[in-house]
């Protein structure tokens, strides 16, 4: 990997009063932002200063791989996935309905070019620090309890999760050769995360 990754200028941040969730790609943000957060200010993080409170959903990097490949049979998507974070220019090889080891690759030579895939410390990091509160994905109305608990008037999570996806278990989609390859593109959010291979 030999791609530069500067403090992404299209990351965003949803502020709340003092707190500031950051809006991170395929973690189920969206969500959040527009059911539990009503009214919201969504700004770009290089605009503002750090709020006092800093949140992140994060989510296990192959698991929200495999998401963000599912939305390549999406022809309302691919615009989005098959684009260049900085330059908006088409990424050379995705395509709509792809197969997923053959996008996987692709995203294992150029792990930084689209915020849908580039690892997530690059956005955590995005204001110089690391989070005060990592919401994580596989178990979201637990942690978002902390969030609550944080400042006044934040509703509960939602009972139904919504996107609930049919792909089923993202583990079958890596055969082991590949597993270990993207595991070394995001080692570092593997590490800082608390994730492993598995789970």
């Amino acid at each position: 990997m030999n791609e530069r990754h500067p403090v992404d200028l299209m990351t965003h941040v949803v502020t709340l009063g003092d707190l500031g969730l950051l809006h991170t790609a395929k973690v189920c943000t969206k969500t959040v932002v527009s059911e539990l957060c009503p009214p919201f200010e969504r700004k770009r993080i290089t605009d503002i200063a750090r709020p006092r409170i800093v949140v992140a959903l994060v989510r296990h990097p192959l698991d929200r791989l495999v998401s963000t490949w599912a939305d390549c049979s999406r022809p309302h998507r691919i615009g989005l996935i098959g684009t260049h974070r900085m330059t908006g220019q088409p990424i050379h090889g995705i395509y709509a309905g792809m197969p997923f080891d053959e996008f996987a690759r692709i995203v294992a030579d150029h792990p930084l070019t689209n915020r849908h895939w580039q690892p997530m410390t690059v956005w955590l990091r995005a204001w110089g620090g690391w989070p005060d509160v990592l919401v994580r994905y596989e178990h979201l109305r637990e942690d978002w309890e902390l969030v609550r608990g944080m400042q006044h008037g934040i509703p509960e999570f939602p009972r139904a999760q919504h996107n609930k996806s049919e792909r089923g278990d993202w583990r079958s989609y890596y055969s082991d050769e590949l597993r270990e390859r993207l595991a070394g593109v995001y080692a570092e959010d593997m590490a800082r995360l608390g994730y492993g291979l598995e789970a």
